[in-house]
């Protein structure tokens, strides 16, 4: 990403050619589209929304799998600020979008903007490490969003309802095949959905995990919203 947002843009003739150039042919798609809001009045819901996003990074159930399988909390702190140039990377991912804009470049499908763009101005050895990177980096946010919802369902739904009887070794081998589903799924939904339902549903999930933040957060710090609160001393209680 570094390399291509330094490069290709010196090949452009600069980020304001860019800007120009997606700021002309957004509003002559269908739907109509823009680099800012339309209207004033939007400005606010698109910041909240992008802000949301950014604390909902932390609250999905994979970036806890992530916490639980660190080795120590000095791990977790360092991940958890790292974890804030990942939103940054995104909005770079996007910069991208308009510099194949700006390249006159059509792609076929939307996921191969970025590969054409790399493809035009790269060398075939860079194109490879380049697509490398970017397979890395699909499969490792992949892995763990897939052990994620397998221990999720495994934990609350097979063991819950279906097999509330099953060892440890039953339910490690029914989470690997949910894992493997759940990646299918993933694939399937990235070459057959469309573009706009997998955005609106990547903003819905980030609307719907946001609605804990409240008890993850005061969670950290009190326990006086725990349900069994009661008396210091309590048998079978958690103490305030």
């Amino acid at each position: 990403m570094i390399v291509a947002v330094i490069y290709i843009p010196i090949k452009l003739g600069g980020f304001g050619h860019i800007f120009d150039a997606a700021g002309k042919a957004l509003p002559k798609r269908t739907p109509p589209a823009g680099l800012v809001p339309g209207k004033p009045a939007s400005y606010e819901t698109y910041a909240t929304l992008a802000l949301g996003s950014a604390f909902a990074l932390f609250l999905y159930p994979h970036a806890v799998t992530g916490a639980l399988s660190s080795r120590s909390a000095n791990v977790i702190r360092r991940n958890a600020t790292l974890l804030s140039f990942y939103s940054l990377a995104l909005g770079i991912i996007a910069i991208l979008g308009y510099m194949t804009i700006a390249a006159g470049l059509k792609p076929a499908n939307s996921n191969f903007a970025v590969p054409d763009l790399f493809i035009k101005y790269f060398p075939s050895w860079f194109e490879g490490f380049a697509f490398a990177a970017i397979g890395v980096g699909a499969l490792v946010p992949a892995a763990i969003m897939a052990i994620a919802a397998s221990n999720l369902f495994t934990r609350n739904i097979y063991k819950e309802y279906l097999r509330p009887n099953a060892d440890p070794r039953e339910k490690a081998s029914v989470a690997k095949i949910v894992s493997v589903l759940v990646k299918a799924g993933a694939l399937v939904f990235a070459l057959f959905v469309s573009t706009k339902s997998a955005i609106d549903l990547r903003l819905l999930g980030g609307v719907w995990i946001i609605q804990t933040l409240p008890a993850v957060f005061l969670g950290l710090y009190t326990r006086w919203f725990h349900r069994w609160r009661c008396s210091p001393g309590e048998p079978g209680v958690i103490p305030a």
